[in-house]
């Protein structure tokens, strides 16, 4: 390791020619003894790595290896840290400080899923996920082709040995910076990140819950940017582009349905998982993005000044088009489940053969423009104010395609009346707002900023438009005490609920809604918002102490001109979803010395969210008249209705002690607790709900106590111990009722989403200054 850092730094050190080599060099070097309880891998749930990134620190480790050289009109530093891991860096930068510099950049960071997954399926590779032909002819046979046998597949799966579910992410990168004349600074980036390993991904057959798969990640991201500043007298002016590009290698994911090992026609749209033998799933696109930013500034006079920003990004993607299906058995011109089928769906072609997708790729384009420009302005020394407008536009430019219909879970076709030829999506958001800051006194401030924004979209309304007043105060009553004051109120308006394409069905002249109607998403619902904070911070000589508040409340109703039922009364015609939404939040933190050689510090901070939720459990079965028929169209009635509060309370509260007997040492210890329970209580319920009951309550608990002290023995010469004590307990309702394999479902990886885990790690380190 030793010749390798040599090697590098060598390499550095030719990226310049000083006219001497005389410097002044520095170099440390810091190796730490670790032990740590807890197998690497599965066994005992409360001995597991507490750390998404990386891995707990084990036997020794050389943490970090520093070199600083300082020449005559020249610096170099280089810095290695964890070089035995699997989280080492390294990190060299030099040059002439405002003129030339440079910097050069490696990382290794593994994103661990868990240690604890057990899997059937075999990657082949390109995507191919596929069980063992043994594996799958039993679990066909122990189903008996229509529902999982739990007790066959909880067998097989656990008698897997475990995996590690994780993605290896390594980053290089180097920038270049100089300036060309004094007044102008050019910058040049580059970066390149790859990921490979595998994540969870959901791969369900027909109504089962999620069947995970461990899927296979190639992907690599290639990033270039140009900045050129120019800073002169009276105007500014940068001009950034950058450019990113996207490569994955796996275009889509196909794996073995556990249920059979022959295709068929079932007939019916909405069977379990029986008709294809595999699942397929398109994968990320390989995209490109460019983006291009003008900004600067004019001073226009003594106290006038005009600033301006203009931008444009060009997201553009690529894929390969999958087939409507990967099942043979649905098609129109072959077969008589297929005439069957052409006659009841409508289906007449092969929908599985690649010849019959709508393009042989997908093609994806969108452009964003933005811009805006701020005038400012101080005519009296006690008075500032400023004039802002700005503008988003997005534009998808992407490539429509016309379907008559599509597969329905891999097992027969459904048809459409006219053929389905989508709306691009296209918004503008454009902001005006007017902002006053002014000093009344040499204790107290002020701010008032009006704004208002214009909001068009084609998807779900149409236009809306949102006014903001924000005002400040800030208070200093005293010397070491300072406040500060803030309250915010908005309202935001929708304007028309853009029912053209939303999914409805015609029976006997009448207009059905396939779904829900009135079901309003918070971004696009009237909101009413109200925001308030307050801060303040004492001083009172050698400790500090802050306090803060803040509070947002959201409540949303439908707006203006926004029909909820669809034009029919028999509709519940307020809103379904969000109701209402506050956020609360109260924290406390203070540092004071408490004799001459030990210092203190103490946090405590209080989070509160409540929700209110309407819904229905419409009964799809019936039309919405609430007798028999065949439409099964859902409709929100009042009997079907139901409101709930749902609640999260968060409590972190932490303090720590930091004590220096002498100069040469220092110990300290720190104790954290973060304690959070959600809760989900019906409020309201229809006369169908009666029967509805509280959620069960969500607790976490985590515990965390880190001690460490460090003496210095000499100049270059420094031993320090530490200790880490870290519990997590979790108890969530989410996922109180899912085991490893349950009737039909499987959960194929077999890994707890919420882990328990205890955690223990003492060690010993030395840094060496030479």
């Amino acid at each position: 390791m030793t010749k390798s850092l040599s090697l590098i730094l060598a390499l550095a050190m030719t990226l310049w020619a000083p006219s001497s080599y005389a410097a002044d060099v520095h170099q440390e070097v810091r190796i730490g003894v670790y032990g740590t309880d807890g197998p690497k891998t599965g066994g005992d749930p409360m001995a597991q790595q507490p750390e998404e990134y990386g891995e707990a620190n084990r036997g020794v480790v050389f943490e970090q290896y520093t070199v600083e050289a300082e020449f005559e009109n020249y610096v170099l530093d280089a810095v290695a840290r964890d070089l035995n891991k699997n989280t080492r860096g390294f990190k060299m930068e030099g040059g002439v400080p405002g003129k030339t510099t440079w910097e050069l950049l490696y990382d290794e960071m593994p994103h661990l899923y868990t240690r604890e997954a057990r899997t059937l399926y075999q990657h082949l590779g390109n995507g191919e996920m596929r069980l063992s032909d043994s594996d799958h002819t039993d679990i066909v046979t122990q189903n008996g082709g229509s529902t999982y046998n739990a007790g066959f597949l909880s067998s097989l799966v656990n008698n897997r040995p475990y995996q590690e579910v994780g993605v290896d992410i390594k980053t290089m990168g180097a920038e270049l910076k100089f300036r060309p004349v004094p007044d102008l600074m050019v910058e040049l980036i580059g970066k390149r990140v790859s990921k490979s390993g595998t994540r969870p991904q959901a791969a369900a057959f027909g109504f089962n819950n999620a069947i995970e798969l461990a899927a296979p990640v190639e992907e690599d991201t290639t990033s270039g940017t140009l900045g050129l500043q120019l800073v002169k007298r009276n105007y500014q002016l940068q001009f950034d582009y950058t450019f990113e590009d996207f490569s994955n290698s796996l275009y889509d994911l196909t794996w073995d349905n556990p249920k059979r090992t022959t295709p068929q026609y079932t007939g019916t749209h909405y069977v379990n998982g029986d008709g294809s033998t595999q699942g397929q799933m398109a994968m990320a696109p390989d995209n490109k993005a460019h983006m291009m930013k003008v900004e600067g500034g004019v001073n226009l006079g003594r106290t006038t000044r005009l600033g301006f920003e203009g931008g444009y990004q060009r997201w553009s993607s690529f894929n390969p088009m999958m087939p409507y299906t990967n099942n043979p058995y649905i098609n129109g011109l072959a077969g008589a489940p297929a005439a069957a089928q052409a006659n009841t769906h409508g289906l007449t072609f092969d929908a599985s053969s690649l010849d019959s997708r709508p393009d042989p790729n997908v093609q994806g384009l969108i452009e964003v423009y933005t811009y805006m420009a701020k005038l400012t302005s101080r005519p009296f020394d006690w008075l500032r104010g400023s004039l802002i407008h700005e503008a988003y536009i997005m534009e998808n430019g992407s490539k429509k395609y016309t379907v008559p219909g599509w597969a329905v879970f891999d097992q027969n076709w459904h048809a459409e009346t006219t053929p389905i030829n989508p709306t691009l999506e296209q918004f503008r958001d454009d902001k005006t707002s007017v902002k006053t800051e002014y000093d009344f006194a040499s204790w107290l401030s002020g701010n008032t900023s009006v704004s208002r924004k214009y909001m068009k979209k084609t998807r779900a309304v149409d236009k809306g438009v949102e006014y903001e007043v924000n005002q400040g105060f800030t208070i200093k009553p005293a010397k070491n005490l300072w406040v500060n004051l803030g309250y915010l109120v908005s309202g935001r308006r929708a304007n028309g609920w853009d029912y053209q394409h939303y999914p409805k069905t015609v029976s006997g002249g009448v207009v059905y809604f396939n779904e829900s109607p009135g079901l309003m998403r918070p971004d696009v619902a009237d909101r009413n918002r109200q925001q308030g904070r307050v801060q303040v911070q004492w001083m009172p000589g050698d400790a500090t102490v802050n306090l803060s508040a803040r509070m947002t409340d959201d409540k949303y109703r439908g707006g203006k001109n926004q029909d909820l039922t669809g034009g029919r009364p028999e509709i519940y015609p307020d809103l379904f979803g969000v109701l209402s939404d506050r956020h609360q939040s109260v924290g406390l933190d203070t540092s004071f010395a408490v004799t001459k050689n030990v210092d203190a510090d103490f946090f405590y901070e209080y989070d509160f969210h409540r929700q209110f939720v309407r819904s229905s459990q419409t009964d799809t079965r019936t039309n919405i008249f609430g007798a028999g028929g065949t439409d099964r169209l859902m409709a929100q009635r009042v009997q079907d209705r139901w409101d709930a509060r749902f609640t999260e309370h968060t409590n972190v509260i932490g303090c720590g002690v930091t004590h220096r007997p002498t100069d040469k040492m220092k110990n300290n210890i720190g104790v954290d607790l973060t304690f959070t329970r959600s809760n989900g209580d019906p409020m309201t319920l229809g006369s169908r709900n009666s029967t509805m009951t509280p959620l069960e309550t969500s607790r976490r608990v985590r515990q965390t106590l880190k001690a460490g002290s460090q003496y210095k023995f000499t100049k270059n010469l420094t031993l320090a111990a530490n200790y880490v004590f870290d519990r997590y307990q979790a108890n969530d309702f989410a996922y109180t009722d899912i085991p490893t394999v349950m009737g039909t479902s499987s959960m194929f990886l077999g890994a707890d989403p919420i882990k328990t885990y205890l955690f223990h790690s003492l060690g010993m380190s030395m840094s060496y200054k030479f």
